[in-house]
């Protein structure tokens, strides 16, 4: 496993992929929608995109998962690569141990709690504000996801930021993104890691994310620069 820290510089020139899809998947409090801006930068970049939309309150990451299953058999390109935050990456592990084929692609994970999220477990502790979870809990943000990738390469984005939710509400000196831990995105299979100065919502609406995200699309690693 390779891990990077990327600093901002020029931007890198990609080869332009014939006939790709990057799913974007996501994170809790959020919608399809908001993520039209890294699907923006990637169809600049020359991919095209799909934004998916689940029920992350009503429902259990292991039920949101058909939501990218439906959306990937409404793909018709060869290759589809796949792009989750936070949540989103939990419901792309559940989706990718269905037991359903999956084409060739690779996978970014981003700012994604796989093992569970300490915030999260502090905020279910508090009735009042438990409600803001809803589902996702369940196999999801209070842990017990799947483990395995699958076939799939996957690249893991982490986030940084002067601005720590995490050390405010849980006394931790570990590093995180303001929100999520590095501790808890920690995945076996992962085999290239890089760190953005960016923090946890904030990275989903980077330039530098998402170049980062193309690159291991393109090539299967992240660079040291941005």
């Amino acid at each position: 496993m390779t891990m990077t820290v990327s600093e901002p510089s020029s931007r890198p020139k990609y080869p332009e992929p014939k006939n790709e899809t990057v799913i974007i998947v996501h994170g809790i409090l959020m919608q399809g929608f908001l993520m039209q801006v890294l699907a923006w930068r990637l169809r600049r970049l020359g991919y095209k995109t799909r934004c998916v939309s689940y029920r992350f309150l009503r429902q259990t990451p292991e039920q949101n998962s058909q939501v990218l299953l439906d959306a990937l058999n409404e793909v018709n390109t060869p290759t589809v690569h796949w792009a989750a935050h936070s949540l989103g990456g939990i419901v792309w592990l559940h989706a990718v141990n269905s037991g359903a084929p999956f084409p060739p692609g690779r996978t970014v994970l981003i700012g994604s709690p796989v093992q569970g999220s300490r915030i999260a477990g502090r905020i279910y502790r508090l009735r009042w504000l438990r409600w803001l979870l809803g589902h996702s809990v369940k196999d999801g943000l209070l842990g017990g996801a799947p483990q395995s990738v699958g076939s799939q390469p996957v690249g893991l984005i982490r986030g940084g930021g002067w601005l720590s939710l995490s050390r405010w509400l849980l006394g931790s000196p570990e590093p995180s993104d303001g929100v999520v831990l590095h501790s808890e995105t920690e995945l076996d299979g992962v085999t290239h890691i890089t760190q953005v100065p960016r923090s946890h919502t904030v990275m989903v609406f980077s330039g530098l994310t998402a170049r980062k995200a193309a690159e291991f699309f393109a090539k299967g690693e992240f660079s040291n620069t941005g």
